[in-house]
């Protein structure tokens, strides 16, 4: 069986960014392929998000109750990065998510 090796124990594999996000502004990188792994469709090639502010990402839900509990919208935000084995380290300015 094919196992997806990602180079790191925790954090989010972003998949799809959105056009003038503020992910996508900062210059982060969805996913640039797709791989079946048995009945299951894994997106690779994006960027992982590992930590904002810091802190630890493990989850979405972490994420979202990180954001919420320590920043407001229009909040400039350290983010890191995974991509190709380097880290970067981009600044995101949070806005609301759009409705819908």
């Amino acid at each position: 069986a094919e196992v997806l090796k990602l180079p790191i124990a925790s954090g989010l594999l972003l998949i799809q960014i959105y056009d003038r996000s503020p992910l996508a502004v900062a210059g982060a990188q969805g996913a640039t392929q797709e791989v079946i792994i048995g009945n299951q469709r894994v997106y690779t090639g994006g960027d992982i998000l590992v930590a904002v502010a810091g802190e630890p990402v493990t989850s979405l839900d972490q994420l979202e109750t990180l954001l919420e509990n320590r920043f407001q919208v229009g909040d400039a935000v350290q983010v890191t990065l995974l991509r190709n084995g380097s880290y970067a380290e981009v600044e995101v300015t949070l806005q609301e998510e759009p409705a819908g």
